[in-house]
């Protein structure tokens, strides 16, 4: 047996660099990029600087070698999907930093090396786990809602649930600037509620962006807390009981006549019914704003 140390996955930026290095010696560059190496407009392939998300399907190999009797579903071609699922199952389960070539492949019951025929690297997984879960905020055309208030409340919360279910997408290591095909499918739904309304591309970006802050910043605070309630080993209900004492010595001082009002009036507020009314006042702070806009521009 070799004492020689597993060999490292190049990481997508070396094979960037690799791959620039191979045209630069046969003498032809990508589209975009002179002999030098020095780049225009990035190529779109898959040595390009995203990977598969925005491949060529033609690029890339489409069957790898065939799995063996000791998978799931037994003989058959392993294809990329399957390994996105896979990923997907267990960020699901086990949150974003179990994800591994290693364990994927136990799962689906095939060599870690499989994988790679079809995912080269761990970045284009990332990338293509997040793509299928923007498209999963895509709404049928059948149930939007025509007027832009309505639309925007069920995007809203379409994407709730979404990120509710795939909560590893608001965790600290999650962190992919990537946007693929189907991020561009939500978004152009997300523009289309606003079609025929006299607004500038500028205002529908900041309405749209102060929906996305506000759902997205309510699931994570949801997520923290309720991470956090798991590591202390307390329910929500515990917990208050615990930190009373404490909060009652502090706002006894006088200190703090707020607080003493809201720790006195305030009970456990169920999630659902402040997401609703949160996401109202949302929604009514766009619509006034829009009501005192003046179409002459004076």
């Amino acid at each position: 047996m070799s004492s020689d140390p597993p060999r490292k996955r190049p990481t997508r930026q070396e094979r960037e660099e690799q791959a620039a290095a191979r045209r630069r010696k046969r003498g032809r560059g990508r589209p975009g990029e002179d002999p030098q190496g020095n780049m225009g407009v990035p190529s779109l392939g898959v040595d390009g600087p995203f990977g598969l998300l925005w491949a060529d399907p033609r690029e890339v190999a489409p069957a790898g070698p065939r799995r063996g009797g000791r998978g799931r579903s037994g003989g058959g071609l392993l294809t990329r999907d399957e390994i996105v699922r896979a990923a997907l199952q267990i960020a699901a389960t086990d949150g974003a930093e179990a994800i591994s070539m290693r364990r994927i492949a136990s799962e689906l019951g095939v060599g870690t090396m499989s994988l790679y025929h079809h995912v080269p690297t761990k970045d284009d997984l990332l990338d293509l786990m997040q793509d299928v879960v923007m498209g999963e905020l895509v709404i049928p055309d059948d149930e939007l809602p025509g007027n832009w208030r309505d639309a925007l409340a069920a995007i809203s919360r379409r994407t709730y649930l979404v990120y509710r279910r795939h909560q590893w997408m608001v965790s600290g290591v999650w962190e992919r600037p990537q946007m693929g095909p189907r991020a561009f499918a939500h978004i152009e739904q997300s523009l289309g509620i606003f079609a025929g309304l006299d607004l500038g591309v500028q205002e529908i970006g900041e309405i749209l962006g102060a929906a996305d802050d506000y759902v997205i910043g309510f699931v994570t605070r949801q997520v923290a807390t309720e991470r956090a309630l798991r590591r202390s080993g307390l329910s929500m209900e515990a917990y208050q009981q615990a930190l009373e004492p404490y909060v009652q010595r502090l706002v006894a001082q006088g200190d703090y006549p707020n607080l003493r009002r809201f720790v006195a009036e305030a009970g456990q507020a169920e999630d659902e019914p402040r997401f609703e009314r949160g996401l109202a006042f949302m929604l009514d702070g766009v619509a006034a704003a829009l009501e005192r806009r003046d179409p002459s521009g004076a």
